[in-house]
């Protein structure tokens, strides 16, 4: 078999004929192309892939290749992905077992309606936990338009007047690094950044280096204590924002000189939800919600009766914010337990179940709604956005006292869909709310590019 598909029969012992067969999906349109994927991958791990054919895409696939010709091989895998319409491309869950997906090396495919599959692309899967950091690209400063997601080595790099990847622009550029990190001695250890631009690094969920500002070359550190063998989250968070591009996270302690975080020191497991961001449910839900987080990727269930009238119930994924803020998300699935179930995102005076609040929200039968309650206990107000249904973009903002909702197809222009003076507090709640709108009854929802600006 050679590209982009087709077969070569040729004969031996001097028999001269050969023979190309092309399978009929040559026949059938245009391929689909995948523009970026991971090299590697765990079991139940959601990665990224890169199409400008998202839409139109119906399958996506795993095939473990034959290790041997003219032979029986009981080790073929064929596979069929789960998978959702995501910014620039899809998100797709890996197999979560070994039993019918073994580790190894798979080409990793996605077809159209016709039938018409990709050329394939390489991908190992691996038992999880090894290898380095999960990195996630955006072209943009703020996490938003994500390109890429892999697994990286290390965190040393030199990217000069340069970017990380074709996909992503010279400048204006951020990247989210998650894992988990194990030292081998029991003792306070010291971590390092160099970036230029702005760095954040958490280690076992505490801010230990905050320098979120347009900088040169420059490094900074903060110090914890760790147990030898443990293994313990670690999230770094960078931007770029003109002119050179470096990021480099490097450890030392007494018993360890400085040096580049090894590769055989991280892994790509992450426990939890990322930092500042707490989960927590809000009134009298029938039956507790939860969050999880993977490269990049949020899922929030939720149940409640809703987030409306004058109390609410609901999942809500929350960081404080001061004065003018931002959230935004996209919205790449909202589960149909009800026409008005609800996911999106919100600001909130307070973590009561009638606070005053402003939320942009997706629903699987009303379409986009921004709504709002303008006094403590008081009634809801509500503003159509009009038809619509997941992938969609949602941003909610608060300038002084004015909050707006707004929508986007693609992250990038956004429309008013209404504004609404509200008096709030300076200090407030900003994150992701789903609620199923059935209480006692959890709504799964999905969202990606998730930014809150504080």
């Amino acid at each position: 078999m050679y590209e982009p598909g087709k077969v070569l029969w040729a004969g031996g012992d001097n028999y001269p004929n050969a023979q190309i067969f092309s399978p009929p999906y040559l026949f059938n349109g245009t391929r689909p192309t995948i523009s970026s994927a991971p090299s590697t991958g765990t079991y139940g791990q959601v990665v990224f892939v890169g199409t400008a054919q998202a839409t139109s895409i119906t399958k996506v696939t795993l095939t473990r290749i034959s290790s041997v010709p003219h032979a029986q091989n009981w080790d073929q895998r064929f596979l069929n992905l789960s998978f959702s319409q995501a910014g620039g491309g899809l998100n797709v869950t890996l197999p979560s077992s070994a039993n019918n997906c073994p580790p190894g090396h798979y080409l990793l495919w996605i077809l159209n309606g016709s039938g018409v599959p990709s050329i394939g692309s390489w991908i190992q899967i691996t038992s999880g936990g090894t290898g380095g950091l999960n990195g996630e690209y955006y072209d943009a400063i703020n996490f938003t338009q994500r390109k890429l997601t892999r697994t990286d080595a290390t965190v040393n790099f030199d990217w000069g007047s340069g970017s990380p990847d074709p996909l992503i622009g010279a400048d204006t550029f951020s990247v989210r690094w998650t894992g988990q990190v194990q030292p081998q001695f029991s003792e306070t250890c010291t971590f390092y950044t160099r970036t230029d631009d702005g760095v954040r690094l958490w280690m076992n969920g505490s801010l230990i280096i905050d320098k979120w500002i347009d900088q040169a070359p420059t490094e900074w550190s903060g110090t914890i204590s760790l147990t030898g063998g443990t293994k313990y989250n670690l999230q770094m968070e960078y931007y770029e924002n003109g002119g050179g591009a470096v990021a480099q996270l490097s450890w030392s302690s007494p018993s360890q000189p400085k040096q580049i975080i090894p590769q055989n020191r991280l892994f790509t497991s992450f426990s939890g939800i990322p930092k500042p961001w707490t989960s927590q449910d809000i009134g009298a839900v029938g039956v507790a919600g939860s969050s999880s987080y993977s490269v990049g990727n949020w899922t929030v269930n939720g149940s409640g009766a809703d987030i409306w009238n004058t109390a609410d119930e609901f999942r809500f994924v929350h960081q404080p914010a001061s004065g003018d803020c931002a959230m935004i998300a996209r919205v790449t699935a909202v589960q149909n337990t009800d026409p008005w179930a609800k996911a999106g995102v919100m600001i909130r005076e307070t973590l009561s179940a009638g606070s005053k609040h402003a939320m942009m929200v997706l629903t699987p039968g009303n379409g986009l709604a921004f709504q709002r309650r303008v006094s403590t206990n008081g009634s809801s107000t509500h503003t159509s956005g009009g038809a619509a249904s997941a992938p969609y973009g949602v941003r909610v903002t608060r300038v002084g006292s004015t909050f707006t909702g707004y929508k986007s197809t693609d992250g990038i222009t956004w429309t008013t869909v209404g504004s609404a003076t509200i008096t709030m507090a300076s200090n407030v709640y900003i994150g992701l709310a789903v609620t199923s709108h059935l209480d006692g009854t959890l709504c799964t929802s999905t969202m990606e590019n998730v930014t809150a600006v504080p």
